[in-house]
């Protein structure tokens, strides 16, 4: 790998290469078990896996959003089968 591909780990002073074990499904699994919620956690994804650091708070802002969503669904699906079957009485 080319070291024009690599970073400058600053508290370390190593260079580090970007991770090939695909770091969203990586954010993924770790947003699932309940990591990633606070800035620290981030840090720490960011400095293991060699990722962007923006790229990690922007893709789990986005998994926040769909979560978000999913929740406004739900809910908005449980008041329209409420009310359907409180009408079929």
């Amino acid at each position: 790998m080319s070291l024009s591909l690599a970073w400058l780990s600053s508290a370390s002073c190593e260079l580090l290469f970007p991770d090939a074990w695909q770091p969203r499904a990586n954010i993924i699994k770790e947003f699932s078990n309940g990591n990633l919620q606070i800035e620290t956690e981030m840090d720490r994804f960011d400095t293991k896996f060699a990722v962007d650091p923006k790229l990690v708070k922007e893709y789990v802002q986005h998994l926040n959003d769909l979560k978000q969503r999913s929740q406004m669904r739900a809910a908005h699906g449980e008041e329209g089968n409420v009310s359907s079957l409180g009408g079929r009485h």
